[in-house]
């Protein structure tokens, strides 16, 4: 064995025979290996592979390389193999990279049937339309008033009592302003009260009715207890004498019908607030949900929110430093870490999106509530680090601070996210990126190298997180049509090649500055 030496010149293509290149960017010699790559990380999984590093033609294969100089860098790949081809580009900086020209074969690009469309598109109504203006989100920094240590002692908790039967009228954020309700079905769970109220026309002509509500009901205990023992509670103590009084608040969900606005679910952090600061406020922790879906993931996606409202904003007092995709992207994460709870995988239908349209050339953080392509990419990602990284990194996820100085809250929240990982990985976001990228490739779970895929998670803090197998998702994936001129910050331009009939590949790829390649064959 014999090491690439720092000062290697990239621009020099290796042809060796028998040899590939280890994760540590090592020469290994080889049985009859049948790559050479410049530079670059080797990952194997296969009977033919030794300790993931040797290859001779079977078994899943990765081979990575990051440009992490200022120029491009021309990378050579010489193969001798059958097996099909898979190149996928990640930009794992910040900022848009112009990218090379790049020739895509169509009749490699995979199609879906029929059959499968219209499957796809029977759900997509129903889980993937969480659209929601920022004012719902606005958490109003100049409104939180800093008090005193012996006032947060001190201050009486109050909060209103209620029992089943009961009405009330919510003021809704969508349609009609009021919503008369009538309180359907009242729970004590880890000893906080959840009031389940329902509109009571929605009710009346079998939107939630009561065969509807009592099944909601026998799930309300897991999906609470699930999502507060990730993130917390969603209300408690606080010195501040504009917000609702610290305590046990009881947890208002409120059920009503939408009507035509593409609205799932939402949080509204204005009523966390006092009439005196917002008129509008009903004064309550409380999320609403539509009543026409499958309602129990988008409660789980909905308390979340109100969860980070009180954890981040009022107990970490990190003030409005949500730019929108961290939030989101963790209310989506918590839809695939209760999905077990509740026999239903919200997030394998926004996996599902992601391949199909593709998403792939779009930035994770930045968020587009316009429709739910955002939803469906931050879903996938976050399937993906859940996988790689488990419970733990998840609520490290909440807990984690910005150490930036800057008004820029999406690149805190970027620094977030990379810090949370690092504690799991030190290479942290660039990487997890980059092996997200190479997953395009959709690997067997069966025999899918460390760090790459969908894997199970079984009993995880408790949870179980399902595979996403390419034999039940790589139907639905479509690969790009053409090269882009430009490739996003966090974003993956993958295509495909075949061998010759002879069994070679070889071809030359401009790699620019901060872009990654992986080359992956199974």
């Amino acid at each position: 064995m014999r090491k690439l030496k720092a000062v290697f010149i990239l621009l020099l293509a290796l042809f060796l025979t028998g040899c590939c290149v280890d994760e540590n960017g090592n020469i290994v010699l080889g049985n009859n290996c049948e790559i050479a790559v410049t530079n670059a990380t080797f990952k194997c999984n296969g009977a033919s592979c030794n300790g993931m590093s040797e290859y001779n033609g079977s078994g899943v294969n990765i081979w990575s390389y990051k440009n992490g100089g200022s120029n491009s860098v021309d990378l050579s790949v010489s193969m001798y193999t059958s097996k099909d081809i898979t190149i996928v580009y990640t930009n794992e900086g910040n900022s848009y990279v112009a990218m090379p020209s790049i020739s895509i074969n169509t009749a490699l690009r995979n199609e879906i049937s029929p059959y499968e469309e219209n499957l796809y598109n029977e759900y997509s109504d129903d889980v993937y339309r969480f659209i929601e203006p920022d004012f719902i989100r606005d958490f109003e920094p100049a409104e939180l008033i800093e008090q005193s240590d012996d006032l947060k002692l001190n201050q009486a908790p109050s909060y209103k009592v209620w029992s089943e039967g009961n009405k009330y009228n919510w003021n809704v954020a969508y349609g009609s302003a009021i919503r008369a309700t009538t309180l359907r079905k009242q729970l004590t769970v880890n000893g906080r009260t959840i009031n389940l109220w329902v509109e009571d026309s929605e009710y009346a002509n079998g939107g939630m009715g009561t065969t509807k509500i009592n099944s909601v009901a026998s799930y309300i205990g897991a999906i609470y207890t699930g999502v507060v023992s990730v993130a917390g509670e969603p209300w408690g103590t606080h010195g501040a004498s504009n917000l609702i009084p610290s305590g046990n608040q009881p947890l208002d969900i409120v059920f009503f019908n939408t009507g035509n606005s593409g609205i799932g679910g939402y949080f509204g952090s204005y009523n966390n607030y006092k009439k005196s600061v917002y008129s509008n406020s009903n004064e309550a922790v409380v999320i609403f949900i539509h009543t026409r879906m499958n309602v129990l993931p988008v409660i789980a996606h909905e308390l979340t929110h109100a969860i980070d409202f009180y954890q981040r904003f009022v107990v970490m007092g990190e003030g409005n430093q949500f730019n929108a995709f961290l939030g989101e992207m963790r209310a989506v994460m918590m839809e695939d870490v209760i999905a077990s709870r509740i026999s239903y995988n919200n997030v394998g239908y926004r996996y599902k999106g992601w391949l199909n349209t593709p998403l792939y050339q779009q930035d994770f953080s930045d968020w587009k509530y316009a429709d739910s392509s955002s939803y469906n990419v931050a879903g996938s990602l976050g399937a993906f680090l859940l996988r790689q990284y488990g419970i733990d990194f998840f609520k490290t996820l909440f807990k984690t601070r910005s150490d930036l100085s800057t008004n820029d809250y999406r690149a805190k929240e970027i620094n977030i996210l990379d810090k949370a990982i690092k504690v799991y990985d030190s290479r942290g976001l660039a990487k997890a990126l980059r092996n997200w990228g190479a997953s395009i490739a959709m690997f067997p779970t069966s025999a899918t190298p460390k760090g790459f895929g969908y894997p199970a998670r079984s009993n995880d803090n408790g949870f179980n997180l399902e595979a996403f197998d390419d034999n039940s998702y790589r139907s639905y994936r479509k690969l790009p049509t053409s090269s882009p001129s430009t490739l996003a910050p966090h974003a993956h331009f993958p295509f495909l090649r075949k061998p010759t009939a002879s069994y070679t590949y070889e071809e030359q790829f401009r790699v620019p500055s901060g872009v990654s390649i992986s080359i992956v064959v199974k």
